[in-house]
């Protein structure tokens, strides 16, 4: 089926005649007679996006984002519940299909496309916004692929924590303790907030169990797993981490309570994009480098 719209949007944006350009009516009336057939969402918002830009774009434009993006998109979004995604795994999609073009206007181009693309999305069927850009800049260009958090970058981060002066000591042990698991335990900041202390071993490997609740769904069978924590920690590490959990469970009413809260309201998961803003902004600052995000974090684990 994926390979099928492939070849009908081919079709359609064909000249009839090499010396003869393709008429705007002509490329729509094609385009719009696609949209009868009944298909899954990751098509429709492909060809409904086709459609809107061929309003105002040439028809050779949108053979060009034709060529350029709809093998991609159908192939890396086949297998999503796309309504289900939080942003961080959008992001995380899309750099992999960014990270696949060579050259740094490829890149670029690409990634103006998908970004045009999921905002079309995001208006249209509610798409989760994307928190980051994906577009490289000049420094992006230059390191494409130095999305890696080393140790004395990291070990900053909990320190700038540390220094926070609108949180509490209780806080930032909260927010350090998230950041220590998506570092060292490689989890998704969407995983992250909704993680019950039930989902937390009380054993001596402390696996941590990614799993579907009612804060929020798996999107994969892959993505349902066990991870060990204690084991990847440093010391200084496992005695935040081990304070955090004491913490938590004390005040907890029940095992399904949220692992991280933020504030008073302890049955509300802390807010993604606070953590995703402070997190990229705070690396950035210490590194240097303007493209570093939260997600670089399980990246880097």
């Amino acid at each position: 089926v994926r390979d099928d719209l492939f070849v009908e949007i081919a079709k359609a944006v064909k000249r009839d005649n090499p010396k003869t350009k393709l008429s705007r009516n002509t490329l729509l009336a094609r385009l719009n007679r696609l949209t009868s057939t009944a298909r899954p969402l990751n098509q429709r918002i492909l060809l409904e996006w086709l459609i809107e830009k061929a309003h105002s774009c040439k028809p050779s434009t949108i053979a060009t984002y034709h060529s350029s993006l709809t093998r991609r998109w159908l192939f890396a979004t086949d297998p999503c519940n796309l309504i289900a995604l939080d942003a961080e795994e959008f992001e995380s999609l899309y750099l992999a299909l960014i990270d696949e073009v060579k050259t740094a206007k490829a890149k670029a181009y690409l990634a103006a496309r998908l970004t045009q693309l999921h905002g079309f999305g995001v208006n249209r069927y509610g798409l989760m916004p994307l928190l980051n850009s994906i577009e490289p800049d000049e420094d992006n260009r230059k390191h494409t692929r130095a999305g890696f958090i080393d140790e004395a970058l990291f070990a900053a981060l909990l320190t700038q924590v540390d220094r926070l002066q609108d949180i509490n000591n209780e806080e930032k042990i909260t927010l350090q303790t998230l950041l220590i698991i998506g570092y060292r335990c490689g989890l998704r900041l969407g995983e992250l907030i909704k993680l019950q202390l039930d989902d937390i071993e009380q054993s001596g490997k402390g696996w941590i169990r990614v799993t579907s609740n009612a804060f929020g769904d798996i999107k994969t069978a892959a993505a349902r797993r066990k991870v060990p924590l204690f084991s990847m920690l440093l010391k200084s590490e496992l005695a935040i981490v081990n304070q955090h959990f004491m913490l938590a469970r004390a005040k907890a009413g029940n095992k399904n309570q949220l692992v991280f809260t933020l504030g008073q309201d302890s049955h509300r998961p802390i807010d993604q994009f606070l953590i995703s803003n402070f997190a990229k902004h705070v690396l950035r600052e210490l590194s240097g480098l303007s493209h570093l995000v939260f997600h670089h974090l399980r990246h880097s684990c």
